[in-house]
């Protein structure tokens, strides 16, 4: 067939995905303070707009649950900086309650405008509650 017709609608190419998986984030107490900090993975041509941080519950390696008021992932200078601090006591409670002495484990995950990527492997740290 050949001819003329209606034109289409605008065709809308987006040429990035999601970031790529980031390396494990590293944990460390500070005073009574947990430093959670990470490198940005590649972000795949799409500029990273926030992270999700996610730790372990009590006695557990595969549940994690975000921590969203101390890493609120919303919070440019958590982007910027890719670490943030939160209280101990923030762990030791909520639905984590960890006890004294266990490993604090953390994932981290990159988003940018075509969504989340893949979580990291937990924290090799060796920082404990």
């Amino acid at each position: 067939m050949h001819g003329w017709g209606e034109l289409s609608a605008d065709l809308i190419i987006i040429s990035s995905g999601v970031p790529d998986k980031p390396l494990a984030a590293s944990v460390t107490i500070v005073n009574l303070n947990v430093l959670v900090e990470w490198s940005a993975p590649f972000d795949n041509f799409g500029q990273i707009t926030k992270y999700k941080t996610a730790f372990a519950l009590h006695s557990s390696t595969e549940t994690f649950v975000e921590e969203t008021e101390h890493c609120d992932q919303h919070n440019i200078l958590i982007t910027v900086n890719t670490q943030c601090l939160l209280p101990m006591s923030v762990l030791r409670s909520g639905p984590w309650s960890l006890v004294f002495d266990e490993l604090i484990k953390v994932k981290i995950s990159a988003c940018n405008l075509n969504g989340c990527g893949e979580y990291s492997d937990y924290s090799p740290s060796v920082a404990r509650v």
